[in-house]
């Protein structure tokens, strides 16, 4: 969260323009007959919105470390199931040839997409999914939890295909 902060500290024009890859940065400033103070970034603008956008992650960072162990289980189960679901949710769509279960309007209609408007996307969350139940399979000692391996298992292959038909 600080270094959007940090590029947005004013310096002096002189310094911000030495800076390399600024020369059209410095050319647009002087034809503007600007001295005035400069940053490390380009678009402040910019800048400002992608460190809000840090605040919901962080916040959930710091939720989870101060909740208990069984709220931090559910947590990750309630992402595993969310996860699964845009699996279903994706296979629906390749099945129909993005007839159904089209969310936005997308070019990738011969894709999984799930609950994103890009294939890459559903990829990369499912992958995320997955590697959260794995962690949550790593850390089952109860015998009955062992016992149902088979049907996480069958998740796990889930998760694995819902990969493979977002591509």
């Amino acid at each position: 969260f600080l270094l959007p902060l940090i590029q947005l500290m004013p310096m002096p024009g002189w310094l911000a323009d030495s800076l390399p890859g600024r020369e059209l940065a410095e050319a647009i400033r002087s034809e503007a007959g600007g001295n005035g103070p400069g940053a490390l970034t380009l678009d402040p603008d910019r800048t400002i919105v992608s460190a809000l956008s840090l605040i919901p992650g962080i916040a959930l960072f710091a939720a989870t470390l101060r909740s208990s162990e069984v709220w931090r289980r559910r947590f990750l189960l309630a992402w595993i199931a969310m996860g699964l679901l845009a699996v279903m949710v994706g296979a629906l769509q390749v099945a129909s040839s993005g007839t159904a279960a089209q969310l936005y309007d997308t070019p990738h209609h011969d894709a999984a997409i799930g609950f994103f408007a890009n294939r890459n996307h559903e990829a990369i969350f499912v992958l995320v999914v997955l590697m959260l139940f794995l962690a949550v399979l790593a850390g089952e000692t109860d015998s009955r939890a062992r016992a149902a391996s088979l049907t996480r298992a069958g998740l796990v292959v889930l998760l694995v295909a819902g990969i493979f038909i977002s591509r």
